[in-house]
């Protein structure tokens, strides 16, 4: 397969919002250029324990680091696949680590996103030509920076995966993990290992370490109150057209 690389890049504000001052010019924009990540940047995301880390994702050429801002890039390595949605987390406490979900499951940094490992024990065995662990993100448990939670889908909503809809559970900080069942639009959580739906986004509720909130790519809204192991579909009223956050 001939992969084209794409030219992206990054835009920053070369002067103060339009709103300080009635005489203020019109916002203008300079670019940084190419990241290092080619094709579509799909994620950028700063660390919390430093605003001058920041880690970008691209959906055909990898991940690209820089530690000054967005001045510079860096390049990265240790992938064996270069397709990546959004999904980036920062480790809570240990501040070299960091996951991102992608085609080929859940990779961990421990040197600030520079050099990554595959980590996916537990997770279908990989097979040329075809995704069989897709995974959009990875989450830490707040109260247990041990116990982690991985999601199948992609933001990418490219469609070569069975594992869509998949949440699997690690306790031992990522090194092995087992699949607790399927998020699917139409049965809700079931225990089988299908194909269901495409997970696009998951976060936990701010303040809590068991209330998760997790939307498909059909815009279905999903709640669970035990921190991911079992999840119900929520309704929300008063919002036309489905979902979208």
């Amino acid at each position: 397969m001939m992969w084209l690389r794409v030219a992206a890049c990054v835009l920053v504000s070369a002067v103060l919002p339009a709103w300080v001052s009635a005489q203020t010019s019109p916002i203008e924009w300079r670019p940084l250029y190419e990241p290092g990540c080619g094709g579509a940047i799909t994620g950028v995301a700063v660390s919390p324990h430093d605003p001058e880390h920041m880690i970008t994702l691209g959906d055909m050429l990898g991940v690209a680091a820089s530690f000054d801002g967005g001045d510079s890039w860096k390049p990265t390595f240790g992938f064996i696949s270069y397709e990546f949605p959004r999904g980036i987390t920062f480790h809570p406490t240990e501040h070299d680590t960091l996951w991102i979900g992608s085609a080929t499951g859940p990779y961990k940094s421990t040197d600030r996103g520079v050099h990554w490992q595959s980590k996916r024990a537990g997770m279908p065995e990989l097979s040329d030509g075809r995704y069989t662990a897709m995974v959009e993100t990875v989450l830490i448990d707040p109260a247990d920076h041990d116990r982690l939670l991985a999601f199948g889908g992609t933001s990418r909503d490219w469609n070569q995966s069975d594992t869509f809809g998949a949440v699997w559970e690690s306790a031992d900080a990522g090194e092995s993990w087992t699949r607790l069942g399927t998020i699917t639009d139409d049965r809700g959580f079931v225990a089988e290992h299908v194909k269901g739906a495409n997970i696009h986004q998951v976060q936990y509720q701010p303040g809590s370490s068991t209330r998760l909130h997790l939307r498909t790519g059909s815009g279905l809204w999903f709640i669970s109150d035990d921190g991911g192991r079992s999840w119900a579909r929520h309704e929300p009223k008063g919002l036309a057209g489905g979902l979208s956050w």
